[in-house]
């Protein structure tokens, strides 16, 4: 548990390379420690070594099956890798345990409009929404969801709302201030 915790604060102060280091030992001590194994794959996630990432939370999944935070990452990393649809299983498995999960409703939104099922992202937006009204990139891929169907006066205040809670949001900056959206 020691090598773990100090893992997860050494990568809270980025101090990514140390933390790794303390999850392999945290690994070395206990091979199926699902929290271990999952924070050691978001820091690989996070140098975007997504398919060093991915085992590390399918073992993690062995050793604890029904892990939401896990299937929320495991997503992510298969998202990235174009794995869309083994993404959006696991977002769904996420949203079994946990239905008021806001990161994956959002996560799940985005493989949905990836995917073309602009209808079904925008249900996923919106939730996120509800469960976390203060969910910046929530309202802009709304927003994004609502321009591709051309709804560009909905858009356009899904953005707003975007740069009102977060107003460094370059890609929400850059749609507003744009106007339109192809």
């Amino acid at each position: 548990l020691a090598h773990n915790n100090l893992g997860y604060y050494l990568s809270g102060k980025g101090k990514v390379a140390e933390a790794m280091e303390e999850y392999r030992l945290a690994l070395k001590i206990k091979p199926d420690y699902e929290d271990a194994l999952n924070n050691f794959g978001y820091a690989l996630a996070g140098q975007r070594k997504f398919s060093e990432a991915i085992p590390l939370y399918v073992a993690a999944l062995r050793a604890r099956p029904r892990h939401v935070e896990v299937h929320n990452n495991l997503g992510n990393a298969l998202s990235e890798t174009g794995k869309m649809d083994e993404a959006v299983q696991h977002y769904l498995i996420a949203l079994q345990q946990k239905p008021e999960h806001a990161d994956a409703h959002n996560n799940l939104g985005i493989a949905l409009a990836m995917k073309g099922k602009l209808d079904e992202a925008i249900t996923h937006f919106r939730a996120a929404i509800r469960y976390k009204p203060s969910y910046a990139s929530a309202h802009s891929n709304l927003g994004n969801a609502l321009a591709a169907q051309h709804k560009l006066d909905e858009a356009i205040q899904e953005y707003r709302e975007s740069l009102r809670l977060k107003p460094d949001d370059a890609q929400a900056k850059a749609l507003w201030e744009k106007g339109s959206v192809e």
